[in-house]
């Protein structure tokens, strides 16, 4: 499975730019970024590490959670999960800072578990490709309860692309580092472009609107 993904200390400092509102600054940091092999294994655990976000959840909400427990979303290819990260990009970027360029990670990591696939179902529920939550939201819950590891969702972003939603860090191992992802976000615009450099130089470009 495949995830783009920032370290948490280059959140951090990606953040002191933001709120300095300094796009040089933004995009020159992201310019010495390295990914040390030490540092996968956090980004494997980091959806796990809980949080006081909103409603004092220890989760973010998203797609198949509300909060109270944690997902580790990935994809089947590398361009779904460049789309997924795209989509979300412009909600991190004030429209203060104009156009920004980063540089991100594209990593893998290997999945062994339980999960049953829902994209057989999509045209018979096609809540579960809405882009209000509250039905997955049911079906995430149902299955943490059950005890089960994850499940296999058809992407919202890329209907011919697979996402994979683990409810258990027991799940993942074997976390490597692919290649490199640079992520354009016109803040104004709401919109944002990626390109895909993986280690063989094979390169992806999409354009997306959020």
């Amino acid at each position: 499975m495949y995830r783009v993904a920032l370290t948490l200390n280059e959140i951090d400092i990606l953040r002191q730019c933001i709120d300095s509102q300094d796009p040089l600054a933004f995009q020159e940091a992201t310019t010495f970024f390295q990914l040390e092999e030490s540092d996968l294994p956090a980004l494997l655990d980091g959806p796990f590490t809980a949080k006081s976000i909103g409603e004092g959840k220890p989760f973010r909400q998203s797609r198949f959670s509300d909060g109270s427990y944690a997902v580790f979303y990935s994809a089947q290819e590398p361009g779904t999960a460049g789309q997924e990260y795209a989509h979300n990009a412009p909600t991190y970027i004030p429209e203060t800072m104009g156009t920004v360029t980063f540089q991100i990670h594209l990593i893998d990591c290997r999945v062994l578990g339980t999960l049953p696939d829902l994209r057989p179902l999509t045209k018979a529920f096609p809540q579960l490709i809405a882009h209000e939550h509250s039905f997955c939201r049911e079906v995430g819950a149902n299955v943490v309860t059950g005890g089960i590891d994850g499940l296999l969702a058809t992407s919202v972003r890329q209907p011919d692309g697979t996402n994979a939603a683990i409810f258990k860090r027991v799940c993942l191992s074997d976390p490597r580092h692919i290649g490199l992802v640079m992520c354009t976000v016109d803040a104004v615009a709401k919109k944002a472009t990626y390109n895909i450099v993986s280690k063989d130089s094979k390169k992806r470009r999409i354009s997306i609107d959020p």
